[in-house]
């Protein structure tokens, strides 16, 4: 058998994978930035909930609902 080489099919198929890696890489890229993210408000609750505990329940402000949820 003879080899026949289509340089329009390999230029193709390069793309595809150019294309294919970059996907990943952005994808890879995502993943790092939710994480990131989760880490960030996990970090930002934990200072809500350590500053909530400082004050007494006694001191608490409490906001009554808008009147439009109330009735």
């Amino acid at each position: 058998m003879s080899e026949v080489r289509d340089p329009v099919a390999r230029r193709i198929a390069a793309i595809a994978l150019v294309a294919a890696l970059l996907a990943l890489v952005m994808s890879a890229y995502a993943v790092n930035l939710g994480l990131r993210y989760l880490d960030d408000v996990q970090t930002l609750g934990d200072a809500i909930q350590e500053a909530d505990r400082d004050v007494p329940i006694e001191e608490r402000t409490l906001v009554p609902p808008p009147p439009a949820l109330a009735e």
